[in-house]
């Protein structure tokens, strides 16, 4: 029996690397604007997904507040705003057949390093500590 030449034949390593770009595309970050001669400093979270990016939903952020105070909109970010990514640590463990699976997720390595501390007195076993997108 020979395969369809019509269809296309995927890679597991081409869906890792769309799995991959799926996590990036639903990144979160803290958004940073400096003081400015109209307005203070201004801090906000966004994140991207769906037609605009994280730039555009802080601006658009960054004009409601301008709004809110009756100012007029800008058409870009102050200088010297900053987009600081958000991750998460995730520890996990290792079961048999089923591989790696979440133990749980903290916002910081050093809370992840001390459940790893509490996951090896109490129950022994492989563990491992990793940083991903937040979502």
């Amino acid at each position: 029996m020979q395969p369809r030449t019509s269809e296309p034949v995927t890679s597991p390593v081409k869906c890792r690397v769309t799995q991959q770009t799926k996590e990036k595309h639903n990144m979160k970050y803290i958004v940073k604007v400096p003081p400015t001669a109209e307005m203070g400093s201004y801090t906000t979270n966004t994140s991207t997904g769906g037609r605009e990016t994280y730039r555009q939903k802080a601006l658009w952020d960054y004009n409601s507040a301008r709004a809110h105070d009756g100012l007029a909109p800008v058409k870009r970010m102050p200088a010297g705003t900053s987009y600081i990514p958000q991750y998460e640590y995730a520890l996990q463990g290792i079961y048999g057949a089923h591989g790696w699976e979440d133990l749980c997720v903290e916002d910081t390595r050093k809370e992840a390093l001390e459940q790893l501390k509490t996951y090896r007195q109490n129950e022994g076993g492989s563990y491992r500590i990793i940083r991903r997108a937040a979502e």
